[in-house]
């Protein structure tokens, strides 16, 4: 039962939301274990593959836990969250891209997923449109007040620390964001950035604590 309506639940989910290449054929390794005892139950196996595989089953399931998948695909999302912890009120807003999604488990304020930045016409600091599942065409955009966070996180493309790479769309909203000036970008690493919306006279008088998008 769970090696037919797991892969199907998991199909479905990836017809409604977007996954990564990378991600989505993890959602598939809990099926290792039930399919060891089908194939157990089926197939005669070595005294010692019923003690082996299993163990290499619990190794390979508690190093996927500890490294974290997240991790593993997208940039670090702790840099920002570190820098939110010593800036930012305990209730800030933060908005976040789908690949910085998980500082959600990290930062106790309202973190809201977006999709895409205006600036013309939308207030002084612009507006966010809410990130949508697919087949949803609705818009909601929400206003950027004073004190809101952007976090941003890149896609992991390699296995060194600097193989990673910023959606081309999350760049252009970043320069527009910088060239706009409206806010100070608190955070800039290889995988990862934090910006803080900010009134005018705060940019001005504070304006080394701003540092470039990637």
């Amino acid at each position: 039962m769970v090696l037919v309506c797991y892969p199907a639940a998991m199909v479905a989910l990836q017809s409604i939301n977007a996954f990564d290449s990378l991600s989505s054929g993890r959602f598939f390794l809990p099926l290792l274990a039930p399919l060891y005892f089908v194939l157990a139950g089926t197939i005669r196996l070595p005294r010692i593959a019923h003690y082996a595989l299993p163990g290499v089953f619990v190794v390979l399931g508690l190093s996927i836990m500890v490294r974290g998948i997240s991790a593993a695909t997208y940039g670090d999302v702790t840099h920002l969250y570190a820098s939110l912890n010593a800036d930012a009120p305990p209730d800030a807003r933060v908005f976040v891209s789908q690949q910085a999604s998980s500082l959600a488990a990290y930062w106790d304020g309202p973190v809201v997923m977006v999709e895409a930045y205006r600036g013309d016409g939308a207030g002084e600091y612009g507006a966010f449109k809410r990130a949508t599942q697919k087949g949803d065409n609705r818009e909601d955009w929400l206003t950027v007040k004073s004190g809101d966070y952007l976090g941003v996180a890149a896609t992991r493309i390699g296995r060194t620390p600097t193989d990673f790479v910023f959606d081309a769309a999350w760049v252009q909203m970043l320069d527009q964001i910088a060239a706009e000036g409206s806010a100070l970008f608190r955070y800039s690493g290889e995988d990862s950035v934090l910006a803080e919306f900010v009134p005018q006279a705060n940019r001005a008088a504070a304006p080394s604590e701003g540092v470039s998008p990637p």
